[in-house]
């Protein structure tokens, strides 16, 4: 079942990924006070670093959990699937717009 679940949700999720990227080129596009060099869209925390990734367990959607960048294989999947933020913040948006896309899934 979780297979069916994460293919459901897998072009909702990739949606999700690809508005969060226009939103940053907006504010990017906004921003004039300082000018940044180019940076890869989505950095990853140096070894170490704490990064937030969202609970895909099925029981609690909305249920972020800190860890440390250490390089192993979780890590570059996370970063990969784009279920890996920078801030808590970036999480806790990302997995509201998660609970709403289910939701209007089971509405349909």
């Amino acid at each position: 079942m979780s297979n069916d679940v994460t293919e459901i949700l897998k072009p909702q999720l990739e949606a999700l990924v690809a508005e969060l990227k226009e939103i940053r080129k907006s504010i990017a596009a906004r921003s004039t006070a300082v000018v940044k060099p180019e940076k890869p869209e989505r950095r990853r925390a140096e070894i170490g670093e704490t990064y937030y990734y969202i609970d895909f367990s099925g029981y609690a959607w909305d249920k972020i959990y800190a860890t440390t960048e250490d390089g192993h294989r979780v890590d570059r999947i996370r970063h990969d699937f784009g279920n890996y933020f920078r801030t808590k913040v970036q999480a806790e948006a990302v997995a509201v717009k998660i609970r709403q896309a289910l939701e209007e899934a089971h509405n349909d």
